[in-house]
């Protein structure tokens, strides 16, 4: 499975690497308001996940989730990157966590933006209905729903309708082998905290992303190691909605292991 990407590099060669993984629906453009910032310091790798943007579409059997992570993995070998920092966003943290899991040796640490732990809780909710009516439903009537809530403030119109737009390019087909898989991944995904504990990870969530911030404050008291921040007056994609702050969070955690 091959994905499609963008390589930036710093003038200095030597200069560590960052991982981009966006979320369901969206793109490597979903990054563009860290890109400046970043490219200052690191060399970047901004990947399409399967079925999006410019990368092959999604075989339609197998585990959809560990090939991801396989073809991230097969990616930053075949462009000689042996560790980097990882950062994600919303469904992209799920992929972070397990590469965390299935290839410690390449992450030295990662910044999990409106981090998903697990998909359970509204998440399991939300696919469990798409499942239902995705036989008589628009798939882009239920990628909406889903947008309006994880994003319902009238302060994220701007982060849905670029999650939307985004969500267009996907495609019927795509967005219903995705689907499955996450409804798959409902039953069987789980964070090894033995794994993960001692790895850095900075989450960084809206203080209006209820839904995810008390499944990560739960998730936070079982020992998984999170260091989590929260930005005032934000939604469920800080990144977007507030890239300033979320920018110094990610740099100063990249640089230092603390904020």
């Amino acid at each position: 499975m091959q994905l499609s990407y963008d390589i930036t590099r710093h003038e200095r060669e030597d200069s560590e690497w960052v991982v981009l993984i966006h979320g369901f629906g969206g793109n490597r453009g979903m990054w563009g308001r860290q890109m400046n910032t970043l490219r200052q310091k690191y060399h970047i790798l901004n990947i399409d996940l399967p079925g999006h943007g410019d990368s092959e579409d999604v075989p339609p059997q197998g585990d959809l989730m560990t090939a991801t992570v396989e073809a991230i993995y097969t990616t930053m070998r075949q462009n000689g990157i042996d560790k980097a920092h990882f950062m994600g966003v919303s469904l992209g943290t799920i992929f972070a966590i397990l590469m965390g899991m299935m290839h410690p040796e390449v992450v030295i640490d990662m910044v999990l933006c409106g981090v998903i732990i697990g998909v359970n809780g509204i998440g399991g909710v939300l696919l469990n209905i798409a499942n239902i009516v995705k036989g008589f439903v628009p798939y882009l009537w239920l990628y909406k729903l889903m947008a309006r809530v994880l994003l319902p403030r009238r302060k994220s119109d701007f982060s849905r309708r670029l999650f939307i737009k985004s969500a267009k390019r996907l495609g019927e087909q795509q967005f219903r082998f995705w689907m499955l898989s996450m409804i798959a991944a409902k039953k069987n995904f789980a964070i090894s905290a033995e794994h993960i504990a001692n790895m850095p990870k900075l989450c960084v969530m809206g203080e209006h992303d209820s839904l995810f911030l008390r499944m990560l404050l739960r998730a936070n008291r079982e020992d998984y190691g999170f260091l989590i921040k929260t930005i005032a007056d934000c939604g469920h994609l800080c990144n977007i909605e507030k890239p300033k702050e979320f920018n110094e969070l990610a740099v100063a955690f990249f640089a230092n292991g603390a904020v």
